[in-house]
C-alpha cells in the first residue's frame, strides 16, 4: 500500500500556500474595484488612541489560532499606530455598538454564521476559508486551525498594512477561498463519501481506533472534514459506523468471531466485526479500498444493501494478534501470568504516610508479615471476571497499598497494549505501568537474559494521583554513564515529560482531565479501555480509543532505550505523604478499590516485534516460550 495519505497532505498544502500567496499579491487588483455605493466600515481611533476594532477570539483557541489573532494585532497597530485591544470571547459580552475581528469560531453569532455558510459551500471545505464582515463584526474563519491561521494571514497582508487598506472593507463584504484539490469522489448511495461523519462505540479499542485515524488524516488529505463522535451523539444524515453501537443501522447488522461485515445500509455504512481484531480488519480493508480508489482514479458507489463479508485472518500480512491476555475468569488469579513486583531482589515497598505512619504494599503473594502489620486487610483478589485491587487504612496512622506484576512472567517490546479498568474514586492513585528493569537498573534484566543495559525506559501509560476525572501519561528515560569494565561512573540521569514543554503546552498533552460535564457521569463511574500503542517510532496514549498524547521518537536524541523489552505493573494507594492528594480522614472512605476487567497485549509478527514467557520465581537465563520464535529483541546497547 502507498504512502499515499501523507504525500497527498503535504502536496495539497505546499500548492495552497502557493495560491494564497499570489492571492495576497493580486488583492491590490481585487481592492482597487469601485465599492459601488456599499457603505465602508469604520476605522479610527477612540480619544484615548486606542482603534476601536477589537481583535477576538475563543476562550478555548489553540496555541495555532492564538499566534494568528496576537499577529493581527500587532499588524493593526503598525497599520493604525495605536493601541489593540485583544480579548477571549468569554471575557466581553456582546454589545451591538461594540467593534469586533472574531478569529476563528467564537461564541458571537456572526462567527457562527460565517462558519455555517463555509461549511455548506462545498463538500470539499477542509482547505477552505472565509472573510465575511458587517458594519460592526469581521469574522475571519477556516475549516480547521491551520486554515483560520491562513485566512488571519491573508486578512493581515490584505487590511491590515495601512489604515487606507482597511477602509476597503465594507458592509456586507464576503470572501471565500476555495482551494484548487484533485478529486476522485467516490459515494455511498448518492452522497459523497467525504460527508460521512464517523460514529463509534463510547468505549471503543484503539485496534480499530487507530485506521479510524488514518481515514481522517487521508480524507483531510483530500480537503474533507471528517467528524467523529460516539454512539451517544445526535444522529446525522450521513454516518460510517464503526464497531458495535446503539445506532439502529449498527444493530441491524449481525456478525459474530473473527467474521466482519461492511455494509450500505440506507445513508449509513457499517462495518463491523465480531471481535476487536476483525473490527480493526474491516476498518483497513474499508481505508484501503478508498485509499486505492483516489490512488487509480477508480471511485467506488455503493448504494443501499452493498455488502462486503469479511474474516479476520491471524496469518494475514500485517494482521495483529493476541499475543498475552487476561479476561479474569474464575475465582483464581493466573499465576502464569501475574505476580509480585521485585524492587532489586526485595519484594516490600514501604513508604510514609501523611498520617504520621507507614504506607505498606502486598502483592500477590507477598504480603506484609504479621509483626509488621498486625492488622488484618483484604488482599488482591479475582472474582465476577474482575481483578480487584484493593487499597485501605488499616489503622489510625498506616495504609495497604498493591502491586501486582509480569515482572516474572512475561516482557513484550512494541504492539497495542489495553487494558479495561475502573478506577477507585479520589483520592486513590492508581497507575497502569511499564519499566524495563528494577530500580538498580541491572539485577533483573541480567538475572533473565544474562545480558546488560545502562539505560531503560519507564512508561506510564496512566497515573491518576488520586484526582477525580484526571489522567497522565509520562515517558521516563532512565540511563547510568558507564566504565569501559561495566562499572558505574555516575549515579546514572533521568529525563521525562514533566518538564518537555512540548507535552506541558499546547494540544499534544501528557495530561488529560476527563469531561465530566460532556460525559455526563465521572472517570470512575465505568470501565474505560486504557492504551498504550508502541512501534519502532513512537508512543501513543489513548482513552476509549481516542489518542491523548502523541509521543514521536523522532523528537528526542535518547531513542535506544524506547526500543528495549518492559513488563507490566498495577500498582496503588492511599495515604502517601508525598505523592497524590492527600488522604483526609473526615472526607475520605476507609477502602477504595481499582477493578481491571481485561488485559491484553496484541503485536504484529513484522520482525521487530516479541513478547517473552514464562520466567516463573527461579528466573532461568533463558525464556520458556517467544510469541514469534526466531525474531531477535533488543536486549543491550
Amino acid at each position: 500500500m502507498p504512502m499515499f495519505k501523507e504525500r497527498t497532505g503535504e502536496k495539497i498544502m505546499k500548492r495552497l500556500i502557493g495560491l494564497v500567496l499570489v492571492l495576497i499579491m493580486l488583492v491590490s487588483v481585487f481592492s482597487a474595484c469601485s465599492l459601488g455605493g456599499k457603505s465602508k466600515l469604520t476605522a479610527e481611533l477612540d480619544e484615548e488612541g486606542r482603534f476601536i476594532w477589537a481583535v477576538m477570539r475563543s476562550s478555548s483557541a489553540t496555541e495555532e489560532v492564538e499566534t494568528a489573532a496576537k499577529s493581527l494585532r500587532t499588524s493593526l497597530k503598525s497599520a493604525f499606530e495605536g493601541k489593540i485591544t485583544i480579548l477571549k470571547d468569554g471575557a466581553a459580552k456582546y454589545e451591538p455598538e461594540n467593534y469586533e475581528i472574531l478569529v476563528g469560531l467564537t461564541n458571537r453569532e456572526f462567527s457562527k454564521e460565517a462558519a455555517e455558510i463555509l461549511k455548506n459551500n462545498r463538500a470539499q471545505n477542509g482547505r477552505d476559508f472565509i472573510v465575511k464582515a458587517s458594519k460592526n463584526q469581521i469574522a475571519i474563519y477556516g475549516m480547521n486551525d491551520k486554515m483560520t491561521a491562513i485566512a488571519t494571514e491573508w486578512f493581515e497582508n490584505t487590511f491590515c498594512q495601512t489604515p487606507q487598506d482597511f477602509k476597503k472593507l465594507y458592509d456586507g463584504y464576503q470572501y471565500i477561498y476555495e482551494a484548487d484539490l484533485e478529486t476522485t469522489v467516490s459515494k455511498i448511495g448518492d452522497a459523497d463519501l467525504g460527508t460521512f461523519s464517523i460514529v463509534h462505540p463510547r468505549f471503543m479499542s484503539y485496534t480499530y481506533g487507530m485506521y479510524i485515524e488514518k481515514y481522517q488524516k487521508f480524507m483531510d488529505g483530500l480537503g474533507y472534514t471528517v467528524n467523529r463522535d460516539d454512539e451517544r451523539s445526535e444522529e446525522s444524515n450521513f454516518e460510517i459506523i464503526v464497531g458495535n453501537t446503539t445506532r439502529s443501522a449498527s444493530k441491524s447488522v449481525e456478525v459474530e468471531g473473527d467474521n466482519y461485515v461492511i455494509k450500505a445500509v440506507g445513508t449509513k455504512l457499517v462495518i463491523k466485526g465480531g471481535t476487536d481484531l476483525a473490527t480493526q480488519a474491516a476498518m483497513k480493508y474499508f481505508y484501503e479500498t478508498v485509499v486505492n480508489a483516489y490512488d487509480s482514479k477508480t471511485p467506488f458507489a455503493w448504494s443501499d444493501g452493498y455488502t462486503v463479508n469479511g474474516k479476520y485472518d491471524p496469518n494475514a500480512e500485517g494482521a495483529y494478534i493476541n499475543v498475552f491476555s487476561d479476561e479474569f475468569e474464575g475465582n483464581s488469579i493466573d499465576k502464569k501470568k501475574w505476580g509480585d513486583y521485585d524492587y532489586g531482589g526485595r519484594m516490600e515497598k514501604v513508604s510514609d504516610s501523611c498520617l504520621g505512619g507507614k504506607v505498606y504494599t502486598e502483592g500477590i503473594d507477598y504480603a506484609p508479615d504479621a509483626e509488621t502489620v498486625p492488622e488484618r486487610y483484604t488482599r488482591v483478589y479475582q472474582s465476577d471476571g474482575v481483578l480487584h485491587l484493593p487499597t485501605e487504612k488499616i489503622n489510625a496512622t498506616d495504609f495497604m497499598g498493591y502491586e501486582v506484576s509480569t515482572y516474572y512472567t512475561a516482557f513484550f517490546r512494541y504492539g497495542i497494549w489495553e487494558t479495561k479498568v475502573k478506577f477507585a474514586d479520589e483520592p486513590s492513585c492508581a497507575s497502569l505501568w511499564c519499566n524495563g528493569a528494577t530500580a538498580t537498573y541491572t539485577d533483573g534484566h541480567t538475572a533473565r537474559f544474562n545480558s546488560f543495559r545502562c539505560g531503560f525506559t519507564e512508561l506510564d501509560l496512566v497515573e491518576t494521583f488520586g484526582r477525580a476525572n484526571f489522567v497522565a501519561a509520562n515517558v521516563h528515560r532512565w540511563t547510568n554513564v558507564m566504565k569501559a569494565d561495566g562499572s558505574n561512573a555516575s549515579s546514572g540521569g533521568h529525563t521525562s515529560l514533566d518538564a518537555d514543554p512540548a507535552f506541558t503546552t499546547g494540544t499534544n498533552l501528557k495530561n488529560h482531565n476527563y469531561d465530566a460535564e460532556k460525559n455526563g457521569d465521572n472517570l470512575c463511574d465505568n470501565f474505560h479501555i486504557l492504551t498504550l500503542y508502541w512501534d519502532r517510532y513512537c508512543y501513543k496514549f489513548a482513552l476509549d480509543g481516542i489518542v491523548w498524547c502523541d509521543y514521536q521518537f523522532s523528537k528526542t536524541d535518547q531513542v535506544s532505550v524506547h526500543c528495549t523489552p518492559v513488563y507490566i505493573i498495577y500498582g496503588g494507594g492511599i495515604g502517601e505523604a508525598s505523592y497524590g492528594t492527600k488522604y483526609d480522614v473526615n472526607k475520605h472512605l476507609p477502602y477504595y478499590e481499582t477493578q481491571i476487567d481485561s488485559t491484553v497485549i496484541y503485536q504484529v509478527n513484522d520482525g521487530h516485534s516479541q513478547t517473552l514467557y514464562g520466567y516463573g520465581e527461579n528466573m532461568p537465563k533463558e525464556p520458556t516460550r517467544e510469541a514469534f520464535p526466531g525474531v531477535p529483541i533488543g536486549l543491550e546497547y
